[in-house]
């Protein structure tokens, strides 16, 4: 985790703005990826009496 610190801490503005571009855009994928599959499945639930 250090190395990630420091990696972090000696890069510039530009450099980090695009790194946080491109994790915001790895996100935003993730979440259209979950939300296409979601769609696609297919959840049955079998209700049963609480007696």
């Amino acid at each position: 985790m250090d190395a990630a610190v420091e990696a972090w801490n000696t890069m510039g503005w530009f450099e980090g703005f695009l790194f946080t571009a491109w994790l915001v855009a790895l996100y935003v994928g993730k979440l259209k990826i979950d939300q296409r599959f979601a769609r696609r499945t297919v959840y049955r639930v079998k209700l049963e009496d609480g007696e």
